[in-house]
């Protein structure tokens, strides 16, 4: 380091108020340079090696000069040093953002602390006092924008008594603007508004005026209606053939493209006779892109000039896209699923698939996407010597599990049965989907094939604030399961529980049932803190079939049938928050909380295996693989067992993540808690969830991660260790205090593989 330089070590913050200091700090012009761990400044580190040991101009192999790039550009940052001119900028851009705020007498002072070349900055801000509104008035230049203005008024951002700041003033003046806008006047802008402060002799308050004048022609203020719409498909084979109709008003150029009117009808907004509106020209975009129909959509307002009147044309120009398409997609599969579905021991599966997909735009002119998806898969677990003979393309060998799945899915744009709903304007893209599946799953000890037939309805609202709803309602989910258990393998299960439970999960049977979902975000509204939620609200399954049954059978019978199949009876609810707290650019706090409960009634005694909660594996508790913790306090140590799943679930994660080498490497650190529960009466006791002890019997682990951005997905590996183990006896739960045993961190810490990172959705 030269001599006359000192690295800036940290920048601290005093202020006499509470104000946002993330957004404070977001005006000093330069940072100190990034610490791992909250310690070792390991980016600087790396720039300082890199430049060491490969010195400017000595770099001869190719090899060297990767090196020197990895260990600089990517990974490495520059020395951030004090620079008094940059103390000076980030001191009037504190100023400058407060002054933003309202805080006119602000004053900001900063004091440089240097010790050993280690510089810590404090800036001490003093607020002082600001102004407040007195009262808030809106006038308009002529009747027309008077009578407008007054009317939108009524729903202002700002209130009496709010502080004095250019920010909120600036968005009053946009939100009255787009008011103009979405009520025909085309050619109103900011420039009509001026903002009039008078601060004069009140005390620190202000007196805040919105005056709407018309600097331009009196034609920009008044109302536009729209005499014509167009539209106009593959208007880049215009020359070719030019089918034209005009439907509800509005004239199609179909140019050779095949489609219904109605449907593209119902995604404009724009209608013959109506004002212009510019939401709906935004929300016009916005569905027609939403019918996967067409690579482009262009929207045109042009004035119509062959009269006097106030009136537009809306030209609409579509690219179509192809109507067919088809994809084939090779992977390698690295999972924690046991093949067996029994707990035999603790390796990782290895495969290889292929996907199919096959894609029809259109198919019967009614915006309908059709889709027939093909996955083949084989999984392994190399040294287990186990397998089921497969044959594919005349191939046979052994694999320890062999799944085949075919899936037909048709959506349709619009809410079928629902045309109300359907044309709600607040409603974006609006979807039927249809989707039939046939699985066949083969391995060691049974054979499963599956037939889930489900019929779903899917929407999208934006509130005013910019926070995203998407609601999934499903009135039918209707699953044919047959699965045929070798003899042999029921034989391993010597206890009588389970081997009634194994019958019992496995067994062949239908699940009719209903389920009620959305998702929320609302990261558009607050960047440094916002939420991602997901919500199963409800699933009900075999109420209609058993109120059927009562009806017209006998109602006393203990198994009843439908279609000589017996049928799943349950409720189960789940919940998924995900808390997001971002520190500066680099570095995220994420608080999850994964809650679910299910019951199994009437015609069942537990839900299928399928809706049963487990926990474990690379999104849940990271020290352990899926389905090998719980119910509760059981530690079941036989070779051979049933996966473990339960009727409750509880799962919480906290994870920090930070910058390693920005845009190429993270790091994170977390720990995660959780563990799952029976509700049934016939359960064993050490599975039974109690409210006076359910946190005792919660599973805990810490651990670290890695993740590595390749552009286009992220490859995750986390460590996970444990620390708290239920299923343990009592005087030995606490498992970390063996940490430094021979073997522990290899028999009994986990190292997981993912894609993408965890919480995500």
């Amino acid at each position: 380091m030269p001599n006359d330089k000192s690295l800036v070590d940290a920048n601290r913050i005093k202020i006499d108020k509470k104000v946002k200091i993330d957004e404070l700090k977001e005006q000093i012009t330069f940072v100190p340079n990034r610490k791992m761990l909250m310690i070792v400044k390991f980016n600087l580190w790396s720039y300082y090696i890199g430049n060491k040991l490969f010195p400017k101009d000595t770099i001869k192999s190719k090899i060297g000069r990767k090196i020197k790039h990895l260990l600089v550009e990517t990974m490495g940052e520059k020395p951030i040093y004090l620079d008094s001119s940059l103390l000076k900028k980030s001191s009037d851009n504190l100023h400058n953002y407060l002054f933003q705020k309202g805080y006119y007498y602000n004053t900001v002072n900063y004091k440089v602390n240097t010790y050993l070349k280690r510089s810590i900055i404090t800036y001490n801000i003093t607020l002082g006092p600001t102004y407040k509104i007195k009262s808030i008035v809106y006038n308009g230049s002529d009747k027309i924008l008077d009578s407008f203005v007054n009317v939108y008024s009524l729903k202002s951002l700002l209130k009496p008594g709010d502080v004095v700041e250019y920010e909120k003033l600036s968005l009053e003046r946009d939100r009255i603007t787009t008011e103009f806008r979405n009520n025909g006047f085309y050619y109103f802008n900011k420039a009509f508004i001026e903002i009039e402060i008078d601060t004069g002799g009140h005390n620190k308050m202000a007196n805040i005026s919105y005056n709407i004048s018309n600097p331009g022609e009196t034609k920009n203020a008044r109302q536009q209606t729209i005499n014509k719409v167009v539209v106009e498909m593959n208007f880049k084979q215009r020359f070719g053939r030019r089918d034209t109709l005009k439907y509800e008003g509005i004239h199609y150029l179909f140019n050779g493209f095949s489609i219904k009117p109605n449907i593209i009808n119902r995604s404009i907004l724009l209608k013959p006779n109506n004002y212009f509106s510019q939401a709906n020209l935004e929300n016009t975009y916005k569905k027609l892109i939403g019918l996967g129909l067409f690579k482009s959509v262009i929207i045109r307002v042009l004035p119509y000039n062959f009269d006097s009147t106030n009136r537009l044309i809306i030209i609409i120009s579509l690219t179509p896209r192809a109507k067919h398409d088809y994809t084939i997609e090779p992977q390698a599969i690295i999972s924690d699923r046991q093949t067996d579905l029994i707990k035999d021991n603790n390796q990782r599966n290895y495969g290889i698939a292929v996907s199919m997909i096959l894609n029809n735009k259109n198919i019967f002119r009614n915006a309908e996407d059709f889709n027939i998806r093909y996955k083949l898969a084989t999984e392994t677990q190399f040294g287990s010597g186990k397998g089921v003979p497969v044959e594919i393309f005349g191939k046979k060998f052994n694999a320890g599990n062999y799944e085949s799945n075919l899936t037909f899915e048709l959506l349709y744009p619009k809410l079928i049965a629902f045309r109300s709903i359907d044309l709600n304007k607040k409603l974006k893209q609006n979807r039927t989907s249809i989707n039939i599946n046939y699985l066949i799953e083969k391995n060691t000890n049974y054979t499963r094939n599956s037939i889930p037939i489900n019929f779903t309805y899917r929407t999208n609202y934006e509130n005013h604030k910019k926070n995203n709803f998407y609601f999934d309602y499903s009135p039918i989910q209707l699953s044919f399961n047959n699965a045929i258990l070798q003899p042999e393998f029921i034989k391993k299960f010597t206890n009588s529980y389970d081997s009634f439970r194994l019958v019992t999960l496995f067994r062949s049977y239908i699940k009719p049932a209903q389920q009620f979902s959305f998702l929320f975000n609302n990261k558009n509204s607050n960047k440094y803190r916002y939420w991602n939620i997901r919500g199963n609200i409800f699933e009900l399954s075999g109420n209609l079939l058993n109120f059927g049954y009562n009806m017209f059978f006998d109602k006393k019978s203990k198994d009843k049938l439908f279609l000589g199949f017996p049928y799943f009876q349950y409720a189960r609810s789940e919940i998924d928050l995900v808390r997001y707290i971002i520190y500066g650019k680099n570095k995220t706090l994420v608080l999850r909380t994964n809650a679910g409960i299910g019951k199994a009634y009437g015609n069942s005694t537990i839900m299928p295996f399928e809706r049963q909660f487990f926990v474990g594996g690379s999104n849940s508790l990271r020290a352990w693989r899926p389905r090998l913790l719980g119910p509760g306090l059981l530690n079941d140590t036989k070779t051979f067992q049933i996966d473990k799943t339960g009727d409750l679930m509880l799962v919480f994660n906290t994870e920090y993540r930070f910058a390693i080498a920005p845009g190429a490497l993270d790091g994170a650190f977390f720990i995660d808690a959780g563990n799952i529960w029976l509700l049934n009466d016939s359960a064993k006791k050490e599975t039974k969830f109690y409210f006076n002890s359910f946190y005792k019997q919660m599973a805990l682990n810490t651990g670290i991660g890695f993740r590595f951005d390749l552009d286009f997905f992220t490859i995750r590996i986390d460590w996970g260790i444990p620390l708290h183990d239920p299923s343990e006896p009592k005087d030995g739960r606490w498992v970390i205090k063996n940490f430094l045993e021979k073997k522990w961190l290899f028999e009994r810490t986990v190292l997981n593989a993912a894609i993408g990172l965890p919480f995500e959705f």
